[in-house]
């Protein structure tokens, strides 16, 4: 939500900036539709269907393209389509890469499959090289006229955004949250059993929206307390965030963010109250101040 605005302000704030949108795909987003009803994503099939053949093996799409007793179909979400990555370009005079334009499941894996780690979902270091390549030779086409002194210009909107997932460092008050390495370069400001809140800033002179990142989980693989979210002095609105991820047929563990509602300008303490035991406490990993129509306009 809002990458659109977000080019846009890069756009006026680097007017020379080589701007480049990348669409990555992977294989989970191969589904299988079992002519018994439902679906699996590509890898539940591989464990059944194809056990033990790597999916860069050349048996593996063998066993795709004979199977009689379903069809495959490529899962590729609105924002990864060609469509709207080249949309994103022409808005700030950018420039789009999407190698797997027209493929379809069969091709997909044929051309990609060793793209990916074996978790079927991250790139992996022979991806890292052909995304470095392509974007590499759009740079040194686009550096034989670019000027000797690029232009840099004043930010358009101000807002107040501080990420500490891979840092663990953050410079606001807090009580009761401790912040934590909870897995090798992951941090996460944790909340107490009792409750916590952490101090954050409007820098302008008019009401902002404020939204939180947040860890959560899919259903199967549940973590995290339901938790209330209120703005001090503001408890009336308090929301309450489930930090579950509505995905089907896969265990994820991921960061999201929710729309938390107004602050005024200056410091608010955004109180934060388990309403569950769980096995981990609630984690934040991020705020983002922003102005109320962009926040309405995305969200």
């Amino acid at each position: 939500a809002g990458i659109d605005d977000l080019a846009r302000r890069l756009r006026q704030r680097f007017p020379d900036a080589v701007i480049i949108f990348l669409g990555h795909i992977y294989p989970l987003q191969v589904k299988y539709d079992p002519k018994s009803g439902g679906f699996i994503h590509l890898k539940q099939w591989a464990d059944k269907y194809a056990p033990g053949i790597d999916k860069g093996d050349p048996a593996f799409v063998d066993r795709m393209e004979k199977d009689e007793d379903g069809t495959f179909w490529l899962n590729i979400h609105p924002y990864q389509r060609t469509e709207f990555i080249q949309g994103l370009s022409n808005l700030v005079d950018g420039h789009p890469v999407f190698p797997y334009e027209g493929v379809g499941p069969e091709e997909y894996i044929k051309r990609f499959a060793n793209w990916t780690l074996a978790d079927y979902h991250h790139p992996n270091a022979e991806a890292h090289k052909a995304y470095a390549k392509i974007i590499g030779g759009i740079v040194d086409e686009q550096m034989k006229d670019y000027p000797v002194h690029p232009r840099v210009q004043e930010w358009q909107i101000k807002d107040n955004c501080q990420n500490w997932f891979e840092s663990g460092k953050m410079d606001f008050p807090v009580k009761d949250m401790q912040m934590n390495e909870f897995s090798p370069t992951k941090h996460a400001l944790e909340v107490g059993k009792s409750g916590g809140s952490l101090i954050v800033s409007n820098p302008t002179d008019k009401p902002m929206y404020l939204a939180l990142e947040v860890m959560m989980t899919s259903i199967e693989s549940k973590l995290y307390p339901r938790t209330r979210v209120s703005i001090l002095g503001n408890e009336d609105n308090a929301i309450t965030i489930d930090p579950l991820v509505d995905i089907e047929n896969r265990s994820v563990h991921v960061a999201f963010p929710r729309k938390i509602g107004i602050i005024p300008p200056g410091k608010s303490s955004v109180e934060f109250l388990p309403l569950e035991k769980s096995k981990e406490p609630f984690r934040v990993v991020a705020f983002f101040i922003t102005p109320t129509e962009l926040m309405a306009e995305h969200w």
